[in-house]
């Protein structure tokens, strides 16, 4: 019985070297926890996406960054209680700008998805900190319609 989920396997040493290399870059990112069980919590990922068949190494790692993102990312500091203006028309895009602004330790504003509503919160919202603008949606391209001031 493994607890971890994990079969008993044996691993060549050149599947070794490529799980230990993604293990390896993705836990010496600067928004990994550090938290020693989370480090063998996504060891344990690691070697079980890739048993599971997911051996192309690129694709190994894209999948098991998200994955580490979603759940052992830690904020960073500088976002910690800052309020952001998030302004995308894309739905999708904005929910992801959201999520990792939050990750990341920021209070979102929004998202909201054309310049005058935008422009309504930016003057009555005195408290943002900063904001983070889609240049380019469905209602034209927002650096020529921004104000001078």
């Amino acid at each position: 019985m493994h607890s971890n989920g994990l079969a008993s396997r044996v691993f060549e040493p050149d599947e070794l070297v490529l799980i230990q290399g993604v293990f390896d870059r993705i836990t010496s990112e600067p928004w990994f926890s550090s938290e020693a069980p989370h480090r063998v919590e996504f060891a344990h990922y690691v070697l079980r996406m890739y048993s599971r068949g997911l051996v192309w190494p690129g694709k190994l790692e894209a999948i098991c960054r998200m994955a580490a993102k979603k759940h052992y990312a830690t904020a960073r500091p500088g976002l910690e209680g800052r309020r952001i203006l998030v302004v995308e028309d894309d739905y999708y895009a904005a929910r992801e700008t959201a999520r990792e602004l939050e990750a990341l330790g920021a209070t979102v504003v929004g998202p909201i998805s054309n310049l005058s509503d935008a422009m309504d919160v930016a003057g009555y919202d005195l408290a943002l900190d900063g904001a983070l603008l889609d240049a380019n949606t469905s209602t034209g391209i927002w650096f020529t319609q921004l104000p001078d001031s």
